[in-house]
C-alpha cells in the first residue's frame, strides 16, 4: 500500500469510527438501544450504577474502560491477530465517544419517537461501520471476546458473537422492561442486515466484459480515459468460428457508461455484459492483506 492509499484508508476508517461514536452518543444511549456489543453491555452496566455511589459515572465512560479492557485482553489473549487497525479504531471511537459524553449530555432523547430514533441510531452507525469495515477496520469490543473464544474453546467467532449480543439483549428484558428489550431486539437485527447493505452499497461496481475484434483501442481507452487496468483474453465465436478479444475490467458506474458507450462506437458488434459486483481485491480496491480475523462475518465485524 502506498502513501497515499495508505492516507485514504485511515481517513475512511477515521470518519467511520467518529459517525458511530455520534450514531451511540445522541441515539443508542438516551434510548438504552442495548442491542448487543460493548455499547449495549456499556447502556447495562450504566443503568445498574443508578442509585449507587458509581452513578457519577455515565454511559460513555462505562464504554470507555470497556473498550480499553477489551484492547488490553485482546493484545494479551490474541497479539498480532487483533490488527492493528481493530486498534487504531478502538482507539478513535472510544476516545470520541468519551469526548461527546463530557462536552454534550444527553439526558433524554432528541425526539419522543422512539421507532425513529432507532432507525436513524442503526443506519447511521452502519455508514460509519461501512468505512471503516470495507478498509479492513473494526471496534473490536465483545468481537475480541469472540475471537479469543474461538481461539481458545473453538467455538465459531460467528456463534461466538450471536450468543454474546443475544445475552446481552436478553439482560435488557430484565434490567430495563419488555419495551426496551423489544427495541433492543429490533435492534440487533437491524445492525445485522443494516451494515452489510450499506458496506455493499459503498462497495458496488461495475463489472464489464467487452467481447470485441478491436481490443487495442477500447483497452487504450479504459487505461488512458477512465484509468482502470483491464486484461484481455482469446476467444472465438461458436457460430461463426472468428476470433475475438475478451476485455474484462471493473470500474464505477459512470465509468461503465462512457466505456460501453466508446465501445459501442469504434464496434458497434461487439458484445458488452456488465454485471453489479460488490467484493472486489486487489491493486485498486479492498486489500488482499487487511488486519481483519479471517473468517468473519462483515455485518458483525464491530461490537461498539
Amino acid at each position: 500500500m502506498n502513501k497515499k492509499d495508505g492516507i485514504k484508508v485511515y481517513a475512511e476508517m477515521t470518519l467511520g469510527a467518529i459517525i458511530e461514536a455520534f450514531a451511540i452518543h445522541f441515539f443508542k444511549i438516551p434510548n438504552n438501544f442495548s442491542a448487543g456489543g460493548v455499547s449495549g453491555l456499556g447502556i447495562l452496566i450504566g443503568k445498574l450504577f443508578q442509585g449507587t455511589s458509581l452513578e457519577v459515572i455515565d454511559t460513555s465512560t462505562v464504554i470507555f474502560i470497556l473498550n480499553i479492557l477489551f484492547l488490553v485482553l485482546g493484545w494479551i489473549f490474541l497479539g498480532k491477530r487483533m490488527g492493528v487497525k481493530t486498534i487504531y479504531c478502538t482507539l478513535v471511537y472510544t476516545l470520541v465517544l468519551e469526548l461527546l459524553g463530557k462536552v454534550w449530555k444527553m439526558d433524554a432523547p432528541f425526539t419522543n419517537d422512539t421507532f425513529l430514533e432507532l432507525i436513524l441510531s442503526f443506519v447511521i452507525e452502519s455508514i460509519g461501520i461501512a468505512l471503516f469495515v470495507r478498509n479492513g477496520g473494526s471496534t473490536g469490543g465483545t468481537s475480541i471476546i469472540a475471537l479469543i473464544i474461538n481461539k481458545y474453546a473453538k467455538v465459531g467467532f460467528g456463534t461466538s458473537t450471536l450468543v454474546t449480543d443475544i445475552l446481552i439483549v436478553g439482560a435488557t428484558f430484565f434490567i430495563f422492561d419488555i419495551r426496551t428489550g423489544l427495541y433492543a431486539l429490533v435492534g440487533l437485527v437491524l445492525k445485522s442486515f443494516c451494515s452489510q447493505l450499506v458496506i455493499d452499497a459503498l462497495n458496488r461496481r461495475k463489472n464489464v466484459m467487452i467481447v470485441t475484434t478491436h481490443p487495442d483501442e477500447i483497452a487504450h481507452y479504459i487505461n488512458e480515459n477512465v484509468h482502470r487496468g483491464a486484461t484481455e483474453w482469446q476467444g472465438k465465436g461458436a457460430f461463426t468460428d472468428d476470433g475475438r478479444t475478451i476485455i474484462i475490467s471493473v470500474m464505477t458506474n459512470m465509468q461503465a457508461a462512457k466505456v460501453s458507450a466508446y465501445s459501442k462506437k469504434v464496434d458497434p458488434h461487439a458484445f458488452i455484459i456488465i454485471n453489479n459486483t460488490h467484493e472486489i481485491y486487489g491493486k485498486g480496491f479492498m486489500s488482499l492483506d487487511d488486519d481483519v480475523p479471517k473468517n468473519k462475518n462483515k455485518s458483525n465485524e464491530t461490537n461498539g
